[in-house]
């Protein structure tokens, strides 16, 4: 049988905890569902969905929050959490349900004002890049905005409805991790999808692989035009050997050593030179001591009969 990777590790008494938690949650709901509270009470959660997101570390990065999640769900049976708050907007909420959403959100605001500081920054020309109009500092500050105008909010089309989800899937302590592990697993994924055939591929992924969630992210998500989008609309198809060497470049990684083993019989060059850059038309062009060296010639290069060569080891 496979064995589950978890984010984190989780133990027995986790999960016995999580599903006592969870059974008198739903018990209490149940009960109330026969009152004239009904009509505001929280959904009832499936233990067999939730247990298959934290197993997929979907749910949660760290045991920290798992524990935190659990000692909300039982906040609810204490007496008086079921008890009726009206928001400013008119809609309806459990006592238990409001300081949820609203730590959750308080938790999420200041992620987001975190975010928010660097664009805040004048540069040279004397503006920030809110000043300017950036259009991630909008939404930055459109989901601020949002967060705290959410017991403001009614329920027209759903729309509070989406806004408690954002609360609930953001608004927890490892949400930053969390969204980097996923942001880098999904990355690799289309690394190895697409450009998998490329020399410097495995240079790369052996770096990238050893990078932390949240290095990985940093890294990335700063660098131009390197941001997974992008990458999800190119391939080998349409991406050249120079395109790729660019994009190494651009993350940082440089090429010094490659498994790539190809014998070449030329006498006129000296021992020491372990690469060969071998163009379009199969001459060899230059050699160097590293790697390196070859994909710079590459990347300053105009000749088409040296961009769309290719490097090898002799």
């Amino acid at each position: 049988m496979k064995k589950t990777k978890y984010a984190f590790k989780v133990r027995k008494n986790d999960y016995q905890d999580l599903k006592q938690a969870v059974n008198n949650f739903n018990k209490k709901i149940s009960e109330l569902e026969k009152t004239e509270r009904a009509s505001y009470l929280p959904e009832k959660i499936d233990l067999s969905e939730l247990r298959a997101r934290i197993e997929k570390g979907s749910q949660f990065a760290t045991k920290n929050e798992l524990r935190r999640y659990i000692t909300d769900l039982r906040r609810f049976n204490e007496k008086g959490q079921e008890n009726l708050f009206v928001a400013g907007s008119g809609e309806k909420f459990t006592i238990w349900e409001a300081q949820s959403l609203q730590k959750q959100a308080d938790i999420r605001i200041k992620q987001l004002e975190k975010e928010l500081k660097p664009y805040k920054q004048k540069d040279s020309s004397g503006y920030s890049k809110v000043q300017m109009g950036n259009t991630e500092a909008r939404a930055i500050q459109f989901n601020i905005d949002r967060l705290k105008n959410l017991f403001n909010t009614k329920n027209q089309n759903g729309k509070l409805d989406r806004l408690k989800t954002y609360v609930r899937t953001t608004g927890t302590l490892d949400y930053t991790l969390k969204k980097a592990r996923i942001y880098k697993e999904n990355y690799l994924g289309v690394l190895k999808r697409n450009y998998s055939g490329f020399d410097g591929y495995k240079e790369m992924m052996l770096v990238l692989e050893k990078l932390s969630p949240e290095d990985f992210f940093e890294r990335m998500k700063n660098a131009d035009d390197i941001n997974i989008i992008d990458l999800q609309y190119q391939s080998d198809k349409v991406m050249s050997q120079q395109g790729f060497y660019n994009f190494i470049n651009k993350v940082g990684v440089t090429l010094d050593k490659t498994e790539e083993i190809v014998e070449v019989q030329d006498n006129n060059f000296s021992n020491s030179m372990k690469y060969a850059l071998v163009s379009r038309t199969g001459i060899i062009i230059q050699r160097a001591e590293n790697k390196q060296t070859l994909v710079n010639t590459i990347l300053n290069s105009n000749d088409s009969d040296i961009t769309q060569g290719r490097i090898i080891e002799i």
